[in-house]
């Protein structure tokens, strides 16, 4: 397997073909993965999920987390607190929605 490259390492004209799309579909996605997102969704019958999502205050079953970072598969919850205080109770709760799989 080889990387992507801007230099060439192929010598079979289809392989330049592909290297040079997956250069414009890489540079889609560092510019705007949401670009990429339509690209792709404008191919499939489904548009898939590229990049990163940062939310506020997603409301779960049991709790409301700080904050949520997503991208599929990787779900990340932040609770943020101020000072010394970790409430258990709080941090079951986000357990119980993060285990429910129900954050809206």
């Amino acid at each position: 397997m080889s990387r992507v490259s801007y230099f060439q390492r192929f010598s079979q004209r289809e392989n330049h073909a592909t290297n040079n799309t997956l250069l414009v579909l890489r540079y889609l996605y560092q510019a705007a993965p949401y670009k990429l997102e339509q690209v792709l969704g404008s191919l499939l019958d489904s548009t898939p999920t590229i990049g990163l999502s940062f939310d506020q205050q997603v409301k779960g079953s049991h709790s409301v987390p700080d904050a949520l970072i997503v991208q599929k598969p990787l779900r990340i919850y932040i609770e943020t607190k101020l000072g010394n205080g970790l409430w258990h109770d709080q941090i079951e709760r986000h357990v119980a929605s993060i285990t429910s799989g129900s954050e809206s």
